[in-house]
């Protein structure tokens, strides 16, 4: 990396103070500083925090940006929301007595993004 790309300065930013601290928790969670966190979260690279050297941290090892959409932790906490009201949905249809409904719906959703798929062109899911 050149010389001038290393040399940081400082900067500011506005933010609430709730947005703040929940920017501080997530910069923390890496073992990141803020700042760090809120490069490379808004050039959409991703770190993993290296071995401390007595010169302090490794540099930290980056990929390059993602692709547009919503970013990776995002998708996951979703997908995982999803899931978990799928599954509220599945109990409670089939103490309802509706399991028959509940296997309708999955058939109809499974065809929708089927569907979805074929009309993308790739030939997988996104």
């Amino acid at each position: 990396m050149d010389t001038k790309e290393t040399k940081r300065k400082a900067r500011s930013i506005m933010a609430s103070d709730s947005e703040w601290a929940r920017i501080g928790e997530r910069a923390r969670a890496l073992d990141m500083p803020i700042s760090r966190f809120v490069v490379q979260q808004v050039l959409g690279t991703t770190t993993r925090p290296q071995a401390m050297t007595t010169k302090g941290p490794q540099e930290l090892t980056t990929r390059g940006p993602q692709e547009p959409g919503l970013p990776a932790d995002l998708q996951w906490r979703l997908a995982h929301h999803l899931l978990v009201l799928a599954r509220i949905e599945r109990y409670r249809f089939e103490h309802a007595g509706s399991g028959e409904a509940w296997q309708a719906i999955e058939e109809e959703a499974r065809a929708l993004l089927e569907a979805e798929v074929l009309l993308d062109g790739k030939g997988e899911h996104r």
